[in-house]
């Protein structure tokens, strides 16, 4: 609370490891478990560009996921650059997020809240890993839902979140997100997952899908507020525009 405003975060992040997710897979994921080992990799460095510490814990990656990060650009240049080093946006906090508050240590991130004097955090749910199975990404979803859900019940009034829908199976979305709405009720934000479309495409209402001329991305109106799309790189100022002590997560 700051002069009687309470300071609301719109972009920390909450990206479970696959040790934290695996307990809240359905039956038919859990099956699938053992031929998945060999697709963990090493979570090295922190959300905020923290070189973590053996032991480390892991992240599923089928394949690689295409997106900004191809063909990097630099402010100023006309194109992107034929060589140039891949590198993590340049920190700017005091000091890093205490370990696991992004993962599965609710009580560490709440410390770190009060330590920077945010009231209420809007987090930013991790994606599934890009994988070419619908239904193994459907399953993701499903249970970073679950986990997240128990994540914010320990602090309702102050841990909120988005949840994830899938361009690429949109009826099974439209489900989830009105099972979001009857059980949380206005506080779910709903964002989607931003995916362009050579024809026909359609406008998520509040009466569900419908097919639409107006471009070639999906919309959603279900929720007072949307998000479209996420973010990857940390900030140095809060939504109120404090001074960040940590950066982001």
């Amino acid at each position: 609370m700051r002069h009687g405003f309470k300071i609301f975060d719109s972009d920390t992040h909450l990206n479970p490891s696959a040790e934290t997710l695996e307990p809240y897979f359905d039956a038919a994921m859990r099956k699938r478990l053992p031929e998945w080992e060999s697709c963990k990799v090493p979570f090295r460095i922190g959300w905020a560009g923290e070189i973590l510490q053996p032991p480390y814990r892991h992240r599923y990656q089928f394949k690689k996921r295409a997106g900004w990060r191809e063909g990097l650009r630099v402010l100023g240049e006309a194109g992107p650059r034929e060589h140039i080093a891949a590198h993590f946006p340049k920190f700017m906090g005091s000091r890093f997020p205490t370990p696991g508050g992004s993962d599965d240590d609710i009580e560490a991130r709440v410390r770190d809240m009060d330590e920077e004097g945010v009231d209420v955090q809007l987090m930013l749910p991790g994606l599934p890993p890009a994988s070419d199975d619908v239904e193994v990404e459907i399953g993701f979803i499903r249970a970073n839902h679950r986990f997240t859900n128990d994540f914010c019940s320990k602090h309702p009034h102050r841990l909120k979140s988005l949840i994830v829908v899938s361009s690429r199976a949109i009826e099974a979305s439209w489900k989830k997100s009105k099972h979001g709405r009857a059980r949380h009720g206005p506080q779910v934000s709903i964002p989607t997952w931003l995916k362009a479309f050579p024809s026909t495409t359609r406008t998520w209402s509040r009466s569900g899908p419908r097919p639409t001329t107006q471009g070639s991305v999906w919309r959603i109106t279900v929720s007072p507020l949307a998000i479209l799309g996420t973010a990857t790189s940390g900030t140095t100022r809060s939504s109120a525009g404090l001074p960040r002590t940590r950066g982001a997560r």
